[in-house]
């Protein structure tokens, strides 16, 4: 199953301002790599990649233009 995640946030908001970006997946097995990011515009970023059943955990790390760092995660479930 490929799946697009995105993240997607107001103009006014810290994210909207990053200068840089990384994400990465843990799959269900444990193991942690990349995910490469399309920027589509300020603010609005999209990883493709490909997601198996199980439960999965996504991160990302962003700096904005200012030097202020910012990180994010979240957990979800892929039925089959």
């Amino acid at each position: 199953m490929g799946v697009p995640p995105t993240a997607s946030v107001p103009d006014e908001h810290p994210l909207a301002s990053t200068a840089t970006a990384t994400a990465t997946a843990t799959t269900p097995a444990g193991d942690t790599g990349d995910l490469p990011l399309i920027r589509f515009d300020p603010g609005h970023f999209v990883a493709n990649t490909r997601l198996d059943e199980g439960h999965w955990r996504f991160g990302i790390q962003a700096t904005t233009k200012e030097g202020v760092p910012l990180s994010a995660s979240f957990d979800q479930t892929i039925s089959p």
